[in-house]
C-alpha cells in the first residue's frame, strides 16, 4: 500500500511540475499514535521519505507536533529543500481545545499557520442536521470555533513565554 501511495505522489509531484501549480502534501501519522513525540517521528520519516523519493512539496500540511518536532522538521527542510515555503497544521478532527492548545508548540517560523475543518464544524453539523440548531446558531457556533483557533494562534508565543 505505501508503494503504491509514494507511487501516486510521485505521479502528482509531477503533473504539478508540469504545470506550475504548487504542491500542498498532507501526512496523516497512523492512527493510534499520540502527540507525545511518537507521532512526531513517524511524520518525520515520512516527510524524509518523500524527499528521499525527490518530492519536494511547496508546503507541508502536518499534524500538531511537539516544539522538539517542529525544530526538527525546519532541519530537514533546510537540508532538503531551500523552497518550501513550509507547514501548515492539520486538524484530524482534534477537540477544540486540544489543537488550540498544540498551537503554543507551534512557535518555530517553518510553521505558517493551521488548516482545519472538522474541528470547527463537525459537531455543529450533527447539531443542525438534528434539529437541534437553526441555520443562525451552526454559524455561531462555526465562528465561536474559529476565532478560539484564531486566538490561540495569536497568542501562540505569549503561551510559551508564559510555560517557561
Amino acid at each position: 500500500l505505501r508503494l503504491q501511495q509514494e507511487q501516486t505522489v510521485l505521479e502528482l509531484w509531477e503533473a504539478t511540475r508540469e504545470s506550475g501549480n504548487e504542491l500542498l502534501l498532507e501526512i496523516i501519522p497512523p492512527k493510534g499514535m499520540t502527540p507525545d513525540g511518537t507521532t512526531d517521528a513517524a511524520v518525520l520519516r515520512a516527510v524524509k521519505r518523500f524527499y528521499n523519493l525527490g518530492v519536494k512539496p511547496e508546503w507541508w500540511k502536518l499534524a500538531p507536533m511537539q516544539e522538539q518536532g517542529w525544530r526538527d522538521l525546519e532541519a530537514l527542510v533546510s537540508e532538503r529543500d531551500r523552497h518550501c515555503r513550509g507547514a501548515v497544521i492539520l486538524g484530524l478532527n482534534q477537540p477544540l481545545d486540544f489543537l488550540a492548545s498544540s498551537f503554543a508548540n507551534a512557535t518555530n517560523p517553518i510553521v505558517k499557520g493551521f488548516m482545519v475543518g472538522r474541528t470547527l464544524w463537525a459537531d455543529a453539523s450533527l447539531k443542525w442536521f438534528r434539529g437541534e440548531m437553526d441555520d443562525a446558531a451552526f454559524v455561531d457556533e462555526v465562528a465561536r470555533n474559529f476565532a478560539v483557533l484564531v486566538d490561540a494562534w495569536r497568542s501562540r508565543h505569549s503561551a510559551q513565554r508564559a510555560a517557561a
